[in-house]
């Protein structure tokens, strides 16, 4: 784990403390903001102690999320969401789908390198797919799950699909206006490649806000 992360709560308790004091330092004419008159009024008077408090608060509230986000603590989350998405893809070629007929999306290769590794390893066969490949066709009587970057997913279709990585990093639903509206086309196109049976994998606690726009049929 970093060392970002392993911060002691006292540390972030004296950055509470030195917010406090640094307002208390420069005043109410010296807090630059739009309500600078409001905020001085709040935080005059008997409200200070318990600003004091909530800037302490805030402050542990900081530090616990730091701690539960730290790049180690992602990147274990996201491999055991693409082991869960291996082991639902294997249980669903055990229950007589063609492997032919499944295909796993991602928007990342990097994710369907991890995800073919994952299936590999429960004796499944994969085969890569992209459209930058003109020469190679991509035909259900071949054999192997078909992992497919959703850049190349438009105008193919498969019974069943898994889209993987839906996460607010990969398909953000925040931000600007363009990039959110971008990211929603790309996920509906994958959502659209699904003939029969549809799933989609996100890391826990980090699932995209687009997900709450899906309805099922």
């Amino acid at each position: 784990m970093s060392s970002g992360g392993q911060y002691p709560i006292a540390a972030w308790t004296l950055a509470g403390w030195a917010v406090h004091l640094a307002v208390d330092a420069l005043g109410p004419q010296g807090v630059v903001c739009a309500g600078r008159r409001a905020a001085a009024r709040l935080y005059s008077g008997a409200l200070r102690p318990a600003l004091a408090l909530l800037g302490m608060l805030a402050a542990g509230c900081l530090w616990i999320l730091g701690l539960r986000w730290t790049p180690e603590r992602v990147r274990t989350l996201a491999d055991a969401s693409l082991r869960r998405v291996a082991d639902r893809v294997a249980q669903c070629v055990r229950e007589g789908a063609q492997a032919s007929s499944v295909a796993v999306f991602a928007r990342r290769k990097a994710t369907l390198e991890q995800v073919a590794k994952e299936l590999r390893a429960r004796q499944i066969p994969v085969e890569f797919y992209e459209k930058a490949d003109r020469f190679k066709s991509l035909g259900l009587s071949e054999p192997g799950v078909k992992l497919v970057t959703i850049h190349s997913a438009k105008g193919i279709e498969f019974p069943v699909v898994f889209i993987v990585g839906v996460t607010e990093d990969a398909f953000p639903s925040e931000g600007p206006a363009e990039e959110v509206e971008r990211a929603r086309r790309v996920l509906y196109t994958a959502i659209m490649r699904a003939g029969w049976r549809l799933t989609l994998s996100a890391v826990r606690g980090r699932a995209s806000g687009l997900l709450s726009c899906i309805q099922e049929p």
